[in-house]
């Protein structure tokens, strides 16, 4: 028989839970509307090079990598991982924004870490 309940450490969102959340982040939201924070929302995969080394030895073992793909699969390489906050991926997009001469002040991101 398989089992039915979400994989060890994962929980389900119901409604209740949902409708909660959604109100708290709402208010946020406002907030940072309200101080003229525009939205951002950058990829949950990073480049591993992008997150390596950001954080110490530490920050590199908390890295969910993810391995190389098609004819490069057989290496066990890494090339992608899921961001583990949202400060990398920030400062990316701020020096993106500069290089494009565009004002990278007054981002937010509400976003997923792994």
């Amino acid at each position: 028989m398989s089992r039915t309940e979400p994989a060890r450490g994962m929980r389900d969102y119901l409604p209740e839970d949902i409708r909660r959340r959604e109100y708290v982040i709402g208010v946020i939201r406002r907030v940072y509307e309200r101080y003229g924070f525009e939205p951002l929302e950058t990829p949950a995969v990073e480049n591993i090079e992008t997150l390596m080394g950001k954080y110490g030895e530490e920050g590199n073992q908390l890295i969910f990598k993810i391995l190389k793909r098609g004819e490069h699969e057989a290496s066990g390489q890494a090339d992608l991982a899921l961001r583990y906050d949202l400060t990398v991926p920030l400062a990316r997009e701020l020096l993106q924004s500069a290089e494009r001469e565009v004002p990278g002040a007054g981002r937010r991101e509400l976003g997923s870490q792994y």
